[in-house]
């Protein structure tokens, strides 16, 4: 009665009066603890039935609209009904009454406050369910919020319940469209910035008729809606669609600004789209709007991954005129174009652009450089870059000095590995397996074993334990010198546990190519022995070896009945190893390109102009066998060979269908280089009446390069 005092009679209690009041409270009390209960009973169940299938079906609106909505209790006398007599004393003609009145909303004040507090149960599960989906951080501002807000989550609207489910990225996909549309449909609204991870969060689970079936319920979109729907389109390369909205959009007369341009040209440059990337950057200039650091620097870097690298400086010049220099990686692209173009003159230039603009190169600028030289063999600029290393304090790690002596092993000098060697054991770096094997190749390809053998001692006097790479590689080595020592090799290999590969077994039997053929025979049956079907690359090797030793009869035949071309009236070739037709399965595309190689190859050499025909017709009709640009240029020297220029000029125009190169065949698709060496090769045969026509079909293919 204490919350109520302001409502009392102050007068004095005669005792009938108080006998009487007790009997009708105690009437009044069973008739409102019944009702109560009823109330409660039914109610609670309500909730739990509600809660329960609400949970099991994850339908988002029904949770957070049973969250809002739930039962408030009423906590005032005026909600009764009993404000207005209990201020009026004189409505009441006896105390009693007065009492009775104040009893009967006491009473149904606690009914209702204890189903008020059942209530507030089953909403705290509907938050702590609504929390668990929340991040660890989110769910710590939520936790400071119930200082001032004992249930936060329960009064959230709309706008808020989106934003915290795409904060979290729930699992609940299928319902996002249709939440979203039934507030959409219902008048609500939402800000552009959560409309915009609405379409983010379905194009990320790339659902594209959900994303495009939002976008269209926008009545106005904005430039952020569809630089969404741009990204999505360049991510999945789906050039119709992205034409047809960026049309709209240019229409919609909505202006783009420099984020917008910056977004797009950043996300077209990490998926290599050069054409769509000018077309881009050329709206932007017409609307005039001035591009930043950022967006040249991301064309720099879609020229270097295009292979465009004489464009590359022309934007680097309008960069530099606008007053912006670029980023680290910007000038890590134009230094890897200058060393693609040979203009070794402009590494001075850049390094010193550098140093005043304060751009300091790391560790990894310079190995990507160093790898671009390694496989263009610049052994200059190779020793250049290491000496930019040391002046600017680089300590080289690991990585590095690998780096730096797999570069010399390519160009055959081993003594310079062995340098780098010694030097990172007096730099305090520990060499590894890895270390060890590339001093082992470098010796091998030098021929020079008695190292070969030192080093592999060495190797195991640090118990640093060989793998089967080191393994491999002596085996390969000794095999072509020394058959038995490199079987004693193979034999300490699987005492080790190291079971051999079937590249070792190539390595042991078959990798000297100019084996006579009694030997070959004789390794054919000491490996038939071992019970293992050859592969592809052992069959090449094989091939190799008769061509060598002048009978390409046998060679060639193992061709045919390898991919069943062998006539009936043919005999096929009696081999210690059974020859039969092969399945020419995927997993082994590179065994299967090489063997291809090999067989062109014998082709040329041994004049066999009607079996590179056979050759050809195998590899065009065969969708499995992997044509690389290797195998097509080794084809067209061949041709070249037999003076068959109009074959050639015959395969690329036939391969031309609506100005797009080799989209009707499984033939790969020519860079600049192929051509280059295309022309070559047919002034080399006196063919340079044929150079116009491959020049035209470079321009159709490399478009953008030329």
């Amino acid at each position: 009665m204490n919350k109520f005092n302001r409502f009392s009679y102050n007068n004095s209690k005669n005792e009938s009066d108080q006998k009487n009041l007790a009997s009708k409270n105690t009437d009044s009390e069973n008739v409102t603890k019944s009702d109560s209960t009823k109330i409660d009973t039914d109610r609670v169940t309500q909730l739990n039935k509600n809660s329960k299938d609400i949970f099991e079906k994850e339908d988002i609106s029904k949770i957070f609209s049973s969250s809002r909505n739930v039962f408030k209790a009423k906590r005032n006398p005026k909600d009764f009904g009993y404000e207005s007599k209990l201020k009026k004393k004189i409505s009441y003609q006896t105390e009693s009454q007065y009492k009775q009145d104040e009893v009967n909303f006491q009473k149904d004040y606690d009914g209702l406050k204890k189903l008020r507090r059942k209530e507030l149960n089953e909403k705290k599960k509907i938050e702590k369910k609504l929390i668990s989906l929340l991040s660890k951080s989110e769910r710590k501002r939520i936790k400071r919020e119930k200082a001032t807000r004992p249930y936060p989550i329960l009064s959230l609207n709309d706008q808020t319940i989106m934003d915290m489910l795409l904060t979290k990225n729930v699992c609940f996909i299928a319902n996002m469209f249709q939440y979203y549309k039934k507030i959409i449909d219902n008048g609500g609204s939402f800000t552009d910035t959560t409309t915009s991870a609405v379409l983010r969060f379905i194009a990320k689970r790339q659902r594209p008729k959900d994303l495009i079936a939002i976008f269209e319920l926008l009545k106005a979109p904005s430039q952020f809606h569809y630089l969404v729907l741009f990204q999505y389109f360049v991510k999945v390369n789906d050039t119709e669609n992205f034409e047809e909205y960026y049309g709209r959009f240019k229409n919609s007369g909505i202006p783009p600004t420099q984020y917008f341009f910056k977004e797009m040209i950043g996300t077209i440059s990490c998926h290599k789209n050069f054409t769509l990337l000018k077309t881009i950057f050329a709206d932007m200039k017409k609307q005039e709007i001035e591009p930043n650091a950022e967006i040249y620097n991301a064309i720099l870097y879609m020229c270097s991954q295009t292979k465009n690298d004489h464009k590359i400086f022309n934007y680097y010049k309008e960069m530099k005129t606008r007053g912006f220099f670029p980023s680290l990686q910007g000038y890590s692209n134009l230094m890897l174009a200058s060393l693609k173009l040979r203009e070794f003159s402009l590494l001075d230039i850049l390094f010193e652009e550098m140093a005043a603009n304060c751009v300091n190169p790391d560790v990894t600028f310079f190995k990507t450089l160093i790898k671009t030289a390694i496989k263009m063999n610049l052994t200059q600029q190779i020793e250049t870059f290491y000496i930019q290393m040391n002046s600017k304090g680089l300590p080289l790690d690991f990585v590095a000095y690998t780096t730096l002596m797999n570069a010399y092993i390519k160009l055959k000098q081993p003594d310079k590995v062995s340098g780098y060697f010694n030097d990172m054991i007096s730099s305090g770096i520990t060499p590894n397996t890895i270390t060890y094997n590339t001093l082992i190749n470098a010796y091998i390809q030098a021929e020079q074993l008695d190292k070969v053998d030192f080093y592999f001692q060495e190797m195991k006097k640090k118990d640093i334990k060989p793998d089967i790479q080191t393994y491999s590689s002596l085996i390969n080595a000794y095999s072509k010198t020394d058959f038995d020592k490199a079987k004693c090799y193979l034999k300490e290999m699987t005492e080790v546990g190291m079971p051999p590969s079937m590249l070792t077994y190539h390595s042991l039997y078959f990798s000297d190519n100019h084996l006579n053929i009694p030997t070959l025979l004789n390794r054919l049956e000491e490996f038939s022995k071992l019970d293992i079907e050859p592969t592809f690359i052992i069959w090449g090797s094989i091939m190799n070896c008769f061509s060598n030793s002048g009978d390409y009869v046998t060679a060639f035949k193992i061709f045919q009945s390898l991919t069943g071309t062998l006539s009936e009236s043919e005999v096929p070739p009696s081999l210690p190893i059974p020859v039969k037709n092969a399945d020419f399965k995927p997993k082994y595309s590179f065994d299967i390109n090489n063997f291809f190689l090999t067989a062109v190859t014998i082709c040329k050499e041994n004049n066999l102009k009607k079996e590179l025909e056979i050759v050809w017709k195998v590899i065009s009709s065969n969708d499995n066998i992997p044509i690389t640009l290797k195998l097509l240029s080794s084809y067209f020297q061949a041709l070249c060979h037999f003076e068959k220029f109009k074959d050639i000029l015959k395969i690329l125009k036939n391969s031309v269908k609506d100005n797009e190169m080799f989209t009707t065949s499984n033939l790969p698709k020519p860079n600049k280089q192929f051509f280059t060496d295309l022309v070559t090769l047919l002034d080399e045969n006196n063919a340079s009446f044929f150079v116009p026509d491959v020049l035209k079909l470079e321009k159709i293919c490399l478009d953008d390069e030329v």
